[in-house]
């Protein structure tokens, strides 16, 4: 075969693999730090409730701070994103923009009750990395909203009489996922710019849990829910598996050129 022909064939080839580049294997990108996004109603909003038996008052605050994410993607050759199969939550902090939420309670002929929730903060883990991705959606189950910051306290008077004292510092309050509920997770490209692809992330996390703070005559129970909203980006070489599939390509062609 002449060399000429060869060379046709080794244009087609190249040309073939650039028109339909090939999706790497999975990727893991660690320390991705995403700053919770500006508190709306239906963002980054904790509602928190406090319900003695049967009876519910609500408060609500913003919260304000960061959340770590690793993420396991797999990337097209052209720097696109192929799929993100895998999230894990490994570090970060936030906090309660709203440091006291006073509650009242009426409880008739036995007595009153005044609560307060303060200084409230936490974070988002995960027990076994990875969970796992479907498309953009997520289980919450595999991963676990924790108050690690912040006071309750509870204080009743008259034939119900007790005072309550909850330190979440000490005592960690720990709310798996629930089933059923899916999270998201986006990842888009930005950028790429000398070498370097930088990417747009966003993740939603919704939250709800139940904690008893006392239980006697009267049931005390602090309830909360939201979703976290955060989003950030993150920086790696570009991916180049156009460049490698053209240059072993070539290598093969200068190879059987010299040997013919």
């Amino acid at each position: 075969m002449k060399a000429e022909h060869i060379s046709t064939v080794f244009v087609t080839v190249l040309a073939v693999c650039l028109a339909f580049p090939v999706p790497s294997s999975a990727v893991v990108v660690t320390g991705i730090d995403l700053t919770l996004d500006p508190v709306t109603a239906d963002a980054n909003t904790l509602n928190l409730d406090l319900d003695v038996s049967g009876t519910t008052q609500t408060d609500s605050t913003g919260l304000v701070g960061n959340i770590v994410t690793d993420l396991e993607i797999d990337f097209f050759s052209l720097g696109d994103v192929d799929a993100v199969t895998g999230i894990s939550f490994t570090g970060g902090h936030f906090e309660a923009t709203n440091t006291s939420l006073l509650y009242a309670f009426d409880l008739g002929i036995l007595g009153s009750l005044n609560a307060e929730i303060k200084d409230v903060g936490g974070y988002l883990r995960t027990p076994s990395p990875f969970g796992a991705v479907s498309g953009t959606t997520f289980p919450t189950n595999a991963h676990e909203f924790v108050l690690d910051e912040g006071q309750a306290d509870a204080v009743s008077s008259g034939l119900v009489s007790f005072e309550e004292h909850f330190d979440f510092a000490t005592d960690n309050m720990v709310a798996a996922g629930q089933d059923g509920v899916d999270g998201t997770v986006t990842v888009v490209l930005d950028s790429v710019n000398g070498g370097v692809a930088t990417y747009n992330v966003s993740v939603a996390f919704p939250v709800m849990f139940d904690e008893i703070l006392y239980e006697d005559l009267v049931t005390v129970t602090a309830s909360g829910s939201g979703t976290i909203v955060a989003s950030g980006q993150f920086t790696v070489p570009e991916p180049s598996s156009i460049f490698m599939l053209s240059g072993l390509a070539l290598a093969a062609f200068v190879a059987w050129y010299r040997k013919r």
